[in-house]
């Protein structure tokens, strides 16, 4: 999701590419941009919903194998991964401030 601002927009733009259902506050309500036959797809309220979906779920986990040859390419990966400087950026914790989502989102959209 790094080349996206924002949840909302990450959902968008797959609802878009891999489900070929374009969202009003993408095409404009009314509108049939891939000339299906069908205007309003998804309303803003169901970009909202998925978002916040997408946004509760929990971290996805991670299965280390038994070999001991892959655990160590594994800790030697992470190790190179954190010297060359990729995880100041690519952070292990999203911390949150409290129980409050917001997307972080430099685009504000008005609603009419």
């Amino acid at each position: 999701m790094g080349n996206v601002v924002s949840i909302r927009q990450f959902t968008n733009n797959a609802f878009n590419h891999h489900h070929g259902m374009q969202a009003e506050e993408r095409v404009g309500a009314g509108s049939d941009q891939d000339g299906d036959g069908f205007v309003n797809e998804l309303t803003r309220a169901d970009i909202t919903a998925a978002a916040l979906f997408q946004a509760a779920m929990a971290v996805p986990g991670r299965v280390i194998p038994d070999d001991p040859i892959l655990q160590a390419a594994i800790l030697n990966g992470e190790g190179l991964f954190a010297k060359i400087g990729c995880a100041s950026c690519h952070i292990q914790t999203l911390p949150l401030n409290g129980w409050m989502y917001t997307e972080p989102n430099p685009i504000i959209l008005l609603v009419t």
